[in-house]
């Protein structure tokens, strides 16, 4: 049985799809992810509800993440080009903003997670903020110590004098 080589995934995407809510629009990254030769795609604000795994026309695998009773606002998911798909071991949603998945790798005993984040806005009340930063650190102290991680999103940063 071959394994994911490590060295072998190079290609990398973070893209913030404003919505795959809209006829066409799951196609259109489609088409995107391959033109760019990704390997794996975090993609943010699909607005999609609930969770699952799908197989695109294209053969991609896409893992999302949302709420079930979410009105089309949020949500996170993954998309995976053929070879990461076949060493996926598992992958778990947690809600509107985490999404992860864990890859078997050529090394023994090391796997491959990859942790999509996405923050809420300033706009968000703290404990929003705080109930997300506390699942995501979840997330990551459930991988082994050798396991790789791969944290990705966006944090919704604020920088300059008027932010704290």
């Amino acid at each position: 049985m071959k394994l994911l080589m490590l060295r072998k995934i190079s290609r990398l995407g973070s893209w913030n799809v404003r919505t795959l809510y809209q006829t066409g629009k799951l196609k259109e990254v489609a088409r995107d992810f391959n033109a760019c030769k990704l390997d794996i795609l975090e993609i943010r604000e699909t607005r999609w509800t609930g969770n699952g795994r799908a197989t695109l026309d294209t053969g991609e695998t896409m893992l999302c993440s949302d709420e079930e009773d979410a009105n089309y606002t949020e949500g996170v998911g993954l998309i995976l080009s053929r070879q990461p798909t076949r060493f996926l071991l598992g992958w778990q949603p947690e809600g509107p903003s985490i999404v992860s998945a864990m890859f078997k790798t050529n090394k023994k005993k090391i796997n491959l997670r990859v942790i999509n984040c996405y923050a809420p806005t300033i706009e968000k009340g703290e404990d929003v903020k705080e109930r997300l930063y506390a699942r995501r650190q979840g997330v990551q102290e459930n991988s082994k110590s050798k396991d790789i991680t791969i944290l990705m999103g966006d944090f919704n940063a604020q920088i300059g004098n008027d932010n704290t």
